[in-house]
């Protein structure tokens, strides 16, 4: 296999494929670390030298798994770590400080190379700014415990727009996928980095799995392309091919993911217009399947039955989208009280009156908890 591809990161040269460390294989529980380490061990030798933990990740055992299994094993100058801080977590501005040396504790480390203020969105931004924590960070550079910082970001353009604007940033976490390109405005908040010349790095590249299982119609337009590649390395080389991308994160369980990622990324060879019309052809799939045409806006929450609508017809859509029962096994027959299932719908009306689809929820929601009840017997 030839070298992975690296790009300039910050004055550093990071590998495009960064090893996200939040799903290690896990036995009875807890992180099971021979099987990890020897994800850890290939990734390294593949060329892989950026690690991204953070606070919550494995129940908090994320970053001292990787004290024990990269730093306490490996040069500390030949990988870069990314943290980040859990802001929900904090109540007062002293706490930014005592969480911080938690984490360099827990790694094993004296500075981080990347740090992130972890998830923002319009609220946690303000209490952001309401705890210090932009100028913590400036104050982490100035004493060389953090190398450089930025932060990941689970918000609108808008809101993105205003956190670029108030602080000065080295770079920025974004979930980009050609899923969220078209449906989630990743476009958008992408180019608003690039423009500003701030790096991205890349999260969510296969949305969670998603886009490595999908509708056999949509897997069909991906294996007519190029029979050899697997679906999920369509997604990965997507967000790779964006020149302002610095690296693309994934969060590797089991070693044919991480060979699958190494082999599409070790050179990279960016989309062409073939394959992104490929990639255009196989979402008009997926956009033309007979889901329930809900957006999520979620105008229907003040449903009289304390239905979550938009939750019950998301599980119909992901399941029929990715062809992954989980979403209906799990997240609709057991994660959700069988009171709060489309069976209790008493057809009231009240959901169509504020619906901006005029989608006939009640008919949809007999059809979603329909195909559940096939499927659980």
């Amino acid at each position: 296999m030839a070298a992975i591809t690296k790009r300039s990161f910050c004055g550093n040269h990071v590998s495009l494929l960064g090893y996200g460390c939040m799903r290690f294989p896990e036995k009875e529980g807890k992180i099971d670390k021979p099987a990890a380490a020897a994800l850890i061990d290939r990734a390294i030798a593949g060329g892989v030298n950026y690690f991204d933990t953070a606070w919550p990740y494995h129940g908090g055992k994320s970053e001292g798994f990787l004290k024990e299994t990269l730093i306490g094993r490996y040069d500390r100058k030949s990988y870069y770590i990314a943290d980040k801080m859990p802001l929900w977590d904090l109540k007062e501005p002293e706490d930014l400080e005592k969480t911080f040396r938690i984490q360099l504790e827990r790694l094993g480390t004296d500075y981080v190379d990347y740090y992130l203020l972890h998830a923002l969105s319009k609220d946690l931004w303000q209490k952001a700014q309401r705890l210090g924590a932009p100028a913590f960070l400036d104050r982490l550079k100035a004493e060389g415990r953090v190398k450089h910082a930025g932060f990941s970001f689970h918000d609108s353009p808008e809101v993105l727009q205003t956190i670029l604007e108030a602080h000065d940033w080295d770079f920025v976490q974004l979930q980009i996928n050609y899923y969220d390109w078209r449906h989630g405005r990743a476009d958008e908040m992408y180019k608003m980095c690039a423009d500003r010349g701030l790096p991205v790095i890349v999260m969510e590249p296969v949305r969670g799995g998603g886009l490595a299982r999908m509708h056999k119609d949509m897997v069909r337009v991906f294996t007519d392309a190029r029979p050899e590649a697997s679906v999920a390395s369509w997604a990965i080389r997507f967000a790779a091919s964006l020149p302002g991308v610095a690296t693309v994160l994934s969060g590797m369980t089991a070693i044919d993911q991480l060979e699958d990622n190494l082999a599409a990324l070790s050179p990279l060879t960016p989309l062409d217009k073939t394959e992104y019309d490929a990639v255009e052809r196989a979402m008009d799939v997926m956009d033309a399947l007979p889901v329930t045409g809900c957006t999520g806006c979620r105008y229907c929450k003040d449903c009289p039955k304390g239905l979550d609508i938009a939750h019950l017809l998301a599980c119909y859509d992901n399941y029929l989208k990715f062809d992954n029962d989980y979403h209906i096994k799990q997240r609709y027959l057991k994660d959700t009280p069988p009171d709060k299932q489309g069976a209790a719908c008493v057809a009231c009306g009240a959901c169509m009156k504020v619906c901006p689809q005029h989608l006939e929820i009640p008919a949809l929601l007999k059809r979603v908890h329909a195909a559940a009840m096939e499927m659980a017997e």
